[in-house]
């Protein structure tokens, strides 16, 4: 490294290292390694460029460059990240929440609130594998009349979702309880229906798992991102629970995360097989299909 050790040099040096390891995001990345360890916002970095680091702060950064080297999420790296303007922290074990699963957030925001005005007065919403408990906690945040329930199979979403909840300010109205599916949350709700049912359940496939990044294949929990030969295992079992009577409201809607064109389709057609209404993709903001959205038989369009 250089031998100046300033913010801006100590960025520029492990820029170009990032980028010979084949690192995506080379200079955010270090960017978010250097704010983490100097306990500071990444914008700070900006009006601290000339600022020198001490020995020991550059004996703390490189342990961190070498992690990131490695393959290491940042993300992990760090102990926490933004969805939805929000902070949630994260570890290993926990699936790192990302800015495409916020236009399911978008969506089911827009709904509920047709529903039950813009605070979501009495709404019961449920959100299956919430893992960090991004979707739960966001749609709380932004829903203060709504109550939510919440379910993961794995120890450790289910240690920091309440985590998240607290933090935000909205555990009072999350619930997180271990459980696979809709029918838990249906139990713990009161066995009413729920007004909306929002996921993001793991959707690729068995075979394509080896092929992806390696801070995802190597780092993030792979029950959280494999479901079968055609990623759809789990989101079929959760179209069969929630076309049962009594599990959705009549114009209550559900919001399922996709993968690709392929499984939006094949989802698309599942739900409108079984009475759903309004059945609609959303692509995220890089324009690939994300989300499949469904309104209940009773709904018609306004």
């Amino acid at each position: 490294m250089s031998e100046t050790w300033t913010v801006l040099s100590i960025l520029q040096w492990t820029t170009g290292f990032f980028e010979k390891q084949g690192i995506d995001s080379p200079r955010l990345d270090a960017e978010h390694l250097l704010a983490h360890m100097l306990g500071l916002e990444r914008i700070q970095l900006y009006v601290q460029f000339e600022r020198p680091l001490d020995p020991s702060e550059r004996q703390v950064f490189r342990e961190l460059v070498k992690r990131r080297a490695a393959g290491e999420p940042v993300q992990y790296i760090v102990g926490e990240w933004e969805f939805w303007s929000l902070p949630f922290a994260v570890r290993p074990g926990v699936l790192i929440p990302r800015g495409d699963t916020e236009v399911l957030v978008e969506e089911a925001l827009g709904i509920a609130r047709s529903l039950a005005g813009d605070d979501g007065q009495g709404l019961r919403i449920g959100d299956v594998g919430t893992g960090s408990g991004a979707i739960a906690v966001a749609l709380a945040h932004e829903l203060s009349g709504a109550t939510v329930w919440a379910d993961d199979i794995a120890d450790v979403p289910l240690a920091v979702a309440p985590q998240n909840a607290e933090a935000n300010g909205v555990s009072e109205r999350v619930t997180i309880l271990r459980g696979a599916g809709l029918s838990p949350l249906l139990r713990a709700s009161g066995g009413g229906p729920l007004d909306l049912v929002c996921s993001n359940p793991p959707y690729i496939r068995a075979a394509d798992h080896a092929g992806l990044m390696r801070e995802v294949r190597d780092w993030e929990p792979a029950e959280a991102l494999v479901s079968g030969a055609d990623g759809l295992d789990v989101i079929r079992r959760l179209v069969d629970e929630v076309a049962h009577p009594g599990a959705l409201r009549p114009d209550g809607a559900v919001l399922l995360e996709i993968g690709d064109a392929e499984q939006a389709d094949t989802v698309a057609g599942w739900l409108g097989a079984r009475g759903f209404t309004g059945v609609r993709v959303r692509d995220d903001y890089g324009g690939r299909p994300r989300v499949v959205i469904a309104r209940g038989p009773a709904w018609r369009p306004a």
